[in-house]
């Protein structure tokens, strides 16, 4: 039988948080107005710092509290970080458990959500060392689910998303790469960008919600690239202080716009029909103890357009966990580099070679891999079907307690 819900969402900041809105808002699987089999309260974090002080959050503070007063019999309390990637910290671990234990909340009945797969085996060996009882762990690639099911939305079902013809490419532009916020290994695609005279022929943003920077953020900027020592990066510094002028750097002239809609819905069809590649510049470059993928190489993936993944080293593995194949522009000698700068090097070889093709060559690389870049498409479709027939929601109803 299909695991059904009972959502028990918060009064104060009602928010169902972002793995019930999958399963739930978008009408793929129904939840029991009356008794559910599973009963779940539901509260939405972004920011995981906020678990370090629940107090001083007063949205989450209120929501833990209202989970306690309520008295729920058999819920579970649900912190939903499914859009979030963190790596374990101690901070955090101790401040969750330390306003669980005020509230006289169990650990049991407490069900944490993160896209990070190896936040379990670090929190274990937490709660190991300090004889603490663990909440629950469910962890997922939430991002791959939910570009999945926008596009089976976008098609009308299922059948119908896949059977979407391959679109001609017809490549304009050489490359698409958006770098909303100011990253090392973003701001080194974008220097390299501009020291080779391409940033005029690519859809390319760096920082595009913005304001100028003033001289003192420019500096502070530049001496903190200059401080990683990376010599990738170092190669490129020269080019610093021209690109810390020029932000923000739009991608086009309705960049912001098309940004938001970028992560919060819309495909961006148009854009990725008519550029040669797009370079992904992953959230987490060079992190420790995260293995995880944001929404950023899927949406490539559901335009069929080739990438180069700048990002942790096993990103690709991941990827390819999924059933995705990774082609020639994905080179996985890129992805078992332990050293940032030397995979950052990589990258920035593999990004400089496929830019100084040609917008005919780019083409032409398109329709070569026209065949992988459609079994990629309607694998991350595919995966819509495990919402919709409800074994996503029997997965998550597993690690409850």
């Amino acid at each position: 039988m299909r695991t059904t819900f009972q959502a028990l969402v918060p009064t104060t900041h009602p928010h169902v948080g972002p793995t019930l809105h999958l399963l739930h808002g978008t009408k793929r699987i129904f939840f029991d107005e009356g008794e559910g089999r599973v009963k779940i309260f539901s509260c939405a974090v972004a920011d995981h710092s906020d678990l370090a002080d629940v107090h001083r959050s007063s949205r989450l503070g209120e929501q833990f509290s209202e989970f306690r007063d309520a008295d729920a019999s058999g819920a579970t309390l649900l912190i939903d970080g499914a859009t979030e990637g963190w790596s374990f910290s101690e901070k955090i671990a101790e401040g969750l458990h330390r306003i669980l234990e005020e509230l006289s909340i169990a650990p049991a009945r407490v069900l944490v959500v993160t896209t990070n797969h190896l936040f379990t085996e670090d929190y274990r060996a937490w709660c190991n060392s300090r004889n603490v009882a663990p909440v629950n762990l469910f962890i997922y690639d939430y991002w791959a689910y939910k570009i999945a099911a926008e596009l089976v939305d976008q098609a009308g079902s299922l059948e119908q998303a896949l059977m979407q013809p391959i679109p001609e490419p017809k490549v304009s532009s050489k490359l698409l790469t958006y770098n909303r916020v100011f990253k090392a290994h973003r701001a080194a695609v974008v220097l390299q960008l501009q020291r080779n005279g391409e940033l005029a022929s690519s859809h390319a943003s760096f920082m595009p919600d913005a304001r100028p920077l003033p001289s003192d953020e420019q500096e502070r900027m530049g001496s903190y690239l200059a401080s990683l020592g990376w010599p990738s990066l170092t190669d490129l510094m020269p080019e610093w202080p021209e690109l810390a002028r020029k932000v923000p750097l739009t991608a086009d002239r309705t960049a912001e716009d098309e940004y938001l809609s970028y992560v919060f819905g819309t495909i961006l069809a148009d854009i990725y029909a008519h550029v040669g590649f797009a370079v992904i510049t992953e959230s987490d470059f060079g992190v420790g103890r995260v293995d995880r993928v944001t929404e950023k190489p899927f949406k490539a993936i559901a335009n069929r357009c080739p990438f180069v993944l700048v990002g942790q080293a096993g990103q690709l593995a991941r990827l390819s966990s999924l059933g995705l194949i990774m082609g020639e522009m994905a080179d996985p000698s890129y992805d078992t580099i332990a050293c940032a700068d030397k995979r950052l090097a990589t990258c920035l070889r593999l990004i400089d070679e496929l830019s100084r093709k040609s917008l005919v060559q780019l083409e032409e690389d398109r329709r070569r891999q026209a065949d992988t870049l459609d079994a990629n498409f309607r694998t991350l479709v595919e995966l819509a079907s495990q919402v919709s027939m409800g074994r996503l929601a029997d997965k998550l109803a597993e690690a409850l307690p």
